[in-house]
């Protein structure tokens, strides 16, 4: 049941974004609401494109259960699929790493703007 629990993965991460979004006043002021957004974005996108998708973008020669795709779309599947995973793994380091300065180091929000730029944008994918 991939494609079950990746719907469910979509759905939880989209009530996430809806919730830092929607909400009023804006949550998108404090540093860590930020890095969880972009974990969000990274979950939806890779469990749809990597475990929703699966199989159906390899091509039907590959000999996967559902195969239905080409090769053009199996690459891009796992070009985005990398991507975005990749994008997740470094959100949720960098949210560690901003709740340990927060709780075990005392950091305020305005100590962690000046690190914004480090934690925020410098994902190089693999």
């Amino acid at each position: 049941p991939p494609k079950f629990t990746a719907l469910l993965s979509v759905a939880g991460s989209s009530l996430i974004m809806w919730d830092i979004l929607c909400s009023k006043p804006r949550k998108t002021d404090k540093m860590s609401k930020l890095i969880l957004l972009g974990l969000s974005v990274g979950d939806i996108m890779s469990s749809f494109f990597v475990h929703f998708l699966g199989s159906w973008m390899a091509p039907p020669s590959s000999g996967a259960y559902g195969a239905s795709g080409t090769i053009a779309t199996c690459t891009i599947q796992g070009f985005i699929g990398k991507w975005f995973a990749g994008t997740a793994n470094y959100y949720n380091v960098s949210l560690s790493i901003v709740f340990l300065l927060m709780v075990r180091y005392k950091w305020t929000e305005k100590d962690l703007k000046t690190w914004k730029a480090q934690l925020f944008l410098l994902y190089l994918p693999p």
